[in-house]
């Protein structure tokens, strides 16, 4: 049996109502009238894609009166407001995808962020005569949700279907002996579902041609013990995160004489006026608590029952109800952290490469294949840090590039900034870095990740060779190098801006003039820059020419080379067309430095193991010279012999 649908209130009917009484007599109306102003709303999630009728009543009616509607803020509405002059204004909701910063590729439940259900604010000007009276409509599509399958009731849960269909059509699973609970469904046949339920229950949708099904578990936010009970250890170590002491610090006073009653509903959980589901207002509403006026020690103390709704906890991120595994992907943040232009962590790690994948997730790809999956993958990296050796990588369809929960740990707050690895690391490249900062968490990954004589008995590539170029290890050149930007506070984030990951111009007035550097006119340390991009040019040729040669393999057939280059994590030799070759033998798909060995006296083979191996260390360091500019200086003289 199917489930049975409730009709969908897309309008609510509560009255605004404004008044004022005119200065002067026109000639629609007289001294003794009252003119009163009213609209349809609120509107709360409104829903994406979707017909939107404000409506403005005046009483008395006056036929003569001007109407203009404005928007003042939120995603554009796509029509021409000045031209709509009438008292019944309609537009169309913006899409889903048109809101989103992300792709939404992946079918599941959408995270809604804060800048997702930013509310379209218009303003409306009723003019009568001399008299202009204006007041504002927020019409909000969604409320911003982490996009988990624990879900609160009365609250609309979006779920993205296969991308790949071009038809969907959506249903609810009825269980089996039992009456089908009261479930909302809207765009049953849309790639994007909205559910809604008005009671505890779990539910299953289903989209029916593909088959693909989301369980949801739906509860009041006040319905559950505590979390610390069983997850001992998260509990303890959150409990001294900013995240949860955030709304007791507003009540203190601690962010500002300017902390709102509109910044309350990221800093409390389930704060939602249209619905009643056991969050932080409904509590407040039953104990008669209100948001003090003013700020301090004096105010900050809750009632049990608050406080335990108070601050971002356990639920703001995994849901009410039953505890759901939570998310890996960064639009979990993003519910709070994505609201410009007051909050852009999330917009400013959207202009980062790590923010998404580099090409499409498939089987071979580094962030499902071990060991590669530790620094391509969040999960991965995870895993890791908690001690997998290995770790085992996700499915393909579930891997998420490497995003905030990667670098920050949500349940611990021993390290600054939450971070999950800080000051000191042991890099798989055998470096062991000390006092580095924040840097530490980037050296972590960013190394050569086998120590340098293996990766180069291996034939392996180069691909991120940051931190041992930084502590200048490679190619035997340490001694007598001091790096002289080996003392910035904080490493790698002293240049590169946090988030962003982008270094800092060296000639901008947070750069290297303004700390002080390159004061001497030394056109702000591009000097460096200059010879890394003309000698390194010269080098690849050279070595070019060094590695051109037909190789005939055993069965006969031959191998012209003309160059090298990397695929995945080895070293590889290429064609004329610079396609990588195909290997002689079995060991490998392709042609490697391995198979040169047989045309090539050892101490010829090993010396141009090693140029190459450094070529592409320095390739690949992308910084220029900047890592470490004297180690950078001796490398490129080196291999320009």
């Amino acid at each position: 049996m199917q489930s049975i649908a409730v009709p969908i209130i897309r309008l609510c009917t509560l009255v605004v109502i404004l008044l004022y009484l005119p200065r002067e007599p026109t000639a629609a109306q007289t001294p003794s009238q009252h003119f009163r102003l009213s609209t349809n709303g609120p509107f709360y999630q409104v829903g994406y894609d979707r017909e939107v009728v404000i409506r403005l009543t005046l009483q008395p009616e006056i036929p003569n009166a001007q109407v203009r509607w404005m928007q003042l803020s939120g995603p554009p509405i796509g029509i021409d407001l000045l031209q709509q002059q009438e008292t019944t204004l309609r537009f169309w909701a913006p899409t889903l995808p048109a809101v989103s910063a992300e792709p939404l590729a992946q079918p599941g439940v959408v995270a809604i962020s804060a800048a997702m259900a930013e509310p379209i604010r218009l303003q409306f000007d009723v003019t009568s005569g001399n008299h202009t009276e204006s007041g504002t409509v927020d019409v909000h599509l969604a409320w911003p949700v982490p996009g988990v399958r624990g879900i609160a009731v009365g609250e609309w849960t979006w779920i993205a279907g296969p991308a790949e269909q071009t038809t969907w059509m959506w249903t609810v699973v009825p269980k089996v002996g039992e009456f089908p609970i009261t479930v909302e469904l809207d765009g049953e046949d849309q790639r994007f579902v909205r559910v809604r339920t008005l009671v505890t229950d779990d539910l299953v949708v289903r989209e029916e041609w593909s088959g693909f099904e989301v369980k949801l578990y739906a509860d009041q936010y006040n319905a559950f013990e505590p979390c610390g009970r069983c997850h001992e250890k998260e509990a303890q170590r959150s409990g001294g995160t900013r995240h949860t002491t955030v709304f007791e610090r507003g009540l203190l006073g601690a962010l500002g004489s300017n902390y709102r009653d509109e910044c309350i509903s990221c800093h409390v959980v389930g704060a939602r006026p249209d619905v009643t589901n056991g969050g932080f207002d409904d509590i407040a509403k039953t104990m008669r608590w209100v948001v003090p006026a003013s700020r301090g020690p004096a105010v900050a103390t809750l009632p049990e029952a608050l406080e335990r709704l108070s601050g971002v906890t356990c639920l703001s991120c995994h849901g009410p109800g039953r505890f759901t595994p939570s998310r890996y992907d960064s639009g979990m943040c993003a519910t709070c952290h994505d609201h410009p232009p007051q909050y852009t962590i999330a917009q400013q790690f959207r202009q980062s490469g790590m923010s998404r994948f580099s090409q499409p997730v498939l089987e071979d790809s580094p962030a499902v294949i071990r060991p590669c999956t530790q620094c391509h993958s969040t999960q991965g990296f995870v895993r890791w840090q908690k001690g997998h050796i290995e770790p085992d990588p996700p499915f393909s369809q579930e891997a998420e590039p490497v995003g905030c929960i990667a670098c920050h740990d949500p349940h611990d707050a021993r390290k600054p900034h939450q971070l999950r690895v800080y000051d000191d690391v042991q890099t798989l490249s055998g470096l062991e870095i000390r006092h580095a900062g924040a840097g530490a968490l980037c050296m972590t990954c960013h190394n050569l990740g086998h120590a340098m004589q293996h990766a180069i008995n291996d034939g392996l590539a180069p691909l991120a060779p940051q931190a041992d170029i930084f502590a200048g290890t490679l190619g035997g050149l340490r001694e007598n190098i001091t790096n002289v930007h080996g003392t910035l506070t904080g490493t790698c984030v002293a240049c590169h801006v946090p988030h962003t990951f982008k270094p800092i111009s060296t000639c901008e007035s947070k750069g290297c003039q303004g700390a002080g550097c390159h004061t001497n006119g030394a056109v702000c340390g591009t000097e460096l820059a200059v010879l890394w991009e003309t000698t390194l040019p010269k080098i690849e040729t050279r070595l070019r020419r060094k590695l051109t040669r037909t190789i005939r393999c055993d069965d006969g057939s031959t191998r012209e080379v003309h160059g090298f280059g990397t695929h995945r994590d080895r070293v590889v030799l290429l064609n004329h067309t610079q396609t990588p070759l195909s290997s002689c033998g079995q060991a490998h798909p392709y042609f490697t430095l391995e198979e040169l060995s047989s045309t090539l006296g050892s101490s010829d083979f090993t010396t141009l193991r090693e140029e190459l191996f450094l070529w592409l260390a320095l390739r690949n360091d992308k910084s220029r010279g900047a890592h470490n500019p004297q180690w950078t200086r001796r490398v490129l003289e080196r291999l320009s012999k």
